[in-house]
């Protein structure tokens, strides 16, 4: 199946980027961080220090069963409130929402990721590194789902990192930076008409009174705060002002971060045959770069 193998494919090229990512800016490989067998070499660290310019960057190698992140997805698109065959359903906060949370978090767990949650549900999975105290690599997406989408969408980039992670582990690599998968809460705009919630809210970009404005399709004179509350988020919080609060996260928190991506849709499918992945790769310093993805016009 073209979708399938394109997850696959995806997810098994994101294992070596996210090595690459997780070797901290300025620090040559060493051999307490990566395998002595088995590695390939590509490049040398830039900006090393005094005696370890030119040090290789080893990548380790590694395997990823393609059958493993498809079926994975397959058992998630089961927890839907959609007809069967007619894609996935899974708005946030609801009982389908809430059991697809539970699953992500019992692969988390088997990878062997220290999981917490924050105020307003955003998940995150730790592959904790040799310097802790270092920013992580992150590497995540959404698995709310608008109603009857497609199975990938946004899900890829949770579960794929997932097992990018324990592809890693089972090479014997073993990162300095600590690498964290991250399930963003409230990506869609469906139950509330606002999308990126979770990620407004990490990033301090999101009014504590707007969210509160928002008007909850689901349940009559709803509110964000009560519907998280009703799935069990943000339960010692008294209002969204301080559940928005509770979910900022400094500005070093993360040193870069990807996306994995599979957009999907009728019209992409049906009509010009074709499902298309995207990733982009952002990192903090300055100047900033153009835009994620972008392409110049042509001249």
């Amino acid at each position: 199946m073209r979708s399938r193998s394109a997850a696959a494919a995806v997810a098994a090229a994101a294992v070596v980027v996210v090595a690459l990512l997780a070797v901290p800016s300025g620090v040559a490989a060493q051999e307490d961080a990566y395998p002595t067998n088995d590695a390939s070499h590509m490049g040398s660290a830039e900006g090393c220090s005094e005696g370890t310019c030119g040090a290789p960057i080893a990548v380790p190698s590694v395997e990823v069963d393609i059958e493993t992140v498809p079926a994975q997805l397959m058992t998630l698109s089961e927890m839907s409130d959609a007809e069967p065959g007619t894609g996935v359903t899974r708005l946030i906060f609801t009982e389908q929402d809430v059991a697809g949370r539970n699953y992500v978090k019992t692969l988390m767990a088997a990878a062997g990721l220290v999981i917490r949650e924050d105020a307003m549900g955003n998940i995150f999975g730790r592959w904790v590194g040799s310097q802790p105290d270092l920013p992580a690599v992150g590497s995540g997406s959404h698995a709310d789902a608008i109603p009857q989408s497609g199975l990938y969408d946004g899900c890829l980039g949770v579960i794929g990192p997932i097992e990018s992670i324990a592809a890693l582990k089972r090479a014997g690599f073993q990162p300095k930076r600590s690498i964290e998968v991250l399930m963003f809460t409230s990506e869609e705009p469906t139950r509330f008409g606002l999308s990126s919630v979770g990620a407004r809210a990490m990033a301090s970009k999101l009014d504590p009174a707007y969210l509160a404005s928002l008007k909850d399709i689901l349940v009559e004179n709803g509110t964000f705060h009560m519907a998280a509350q009703h799935a069990g988020y943000g339960l010692n919080t008294k209002d969204h002002t301080e559940m928005v609060a509770r979910c900022a996260l400094s500005t070093e928190y993360y040193d870069s971060f990807l996306e994995l991506h599979i957009e999907q849709g009728p019209l992409l499918e049906r009509e010009a045959g074709l499902t298309v992945s995207s990733s982009c790769i952002s990192t903090p310093p300055p100047p900033p770069p153009p835009p994620p993805c972008f392409l110049p016009p042509r001249s």
